[in-house]
């Protein structure tokens, strides 16, 4: 697989996407994660106003949830040293990643599965991509190190 197409799976949005709440399949005190809940998450330094808001939620292969994530209030740099965006606009990660990462609901935003998700999706389909089981903090820093 060429670099462009790994960072275009990296950077943009397998089963099917659900607009319905998916009960976590951890815990039972944990709350329903669904599409739109923004959150707050254990941030990079600096970014502490950074927020993940979710933009579907689907079963995985291994029975627990894929949450696919959209990361905004970011300060990514490339390798030049020079600031290239503020989004990551899909970020797919396994529940036990999520559950790790985030701190607690910060309220709801209308959102929609961007190119990106489809693209990772066909990959994942033909197991040429997958999800992100690290936490987010250290995806976004392996995201940023990708981008020339």
């Amino acid at each position: 697989m060429g670099i462009l197409k790994k960072l275009r799976n990296l950077f943009f949005s397998t089963s099917r996407a659900s607009d319905k709440p998916i009960a976590a399949s951890g815990p039972a005190d944990r709350p329903v994660v669904s599409k739109g809940q923004v959150w707050s998450y254990h941030t990079r330094k600096g970014e502490e106003q950074s927020m993940a808001t979710v933009l579907a939620v689907e079963p995985g292969p291994d029975g627990k949830n894929m949450i696919h994530l959209n990361i905004t209030g970011l300060s990514l740099i490339n390798a030049q040293g020079e600031q290239v965006g503020s989004i990551i606009e899909h970020v797919p990660m396994a529940e036990d990643a999520f559950w790790a990462s985030v701190i607690q609901p910060m309220g709801s935003a209308a959102t929609t599965l961007g190119e990106g998700y489809y693209l990772w999706k066909a990959d994942f389909e033909r197991n040429e991509a997958g999800i992100w089981d690290i936490p987010l903090a250290q995806v976004i820093t392996l995201i940023e190190k990708s981008i020339p």
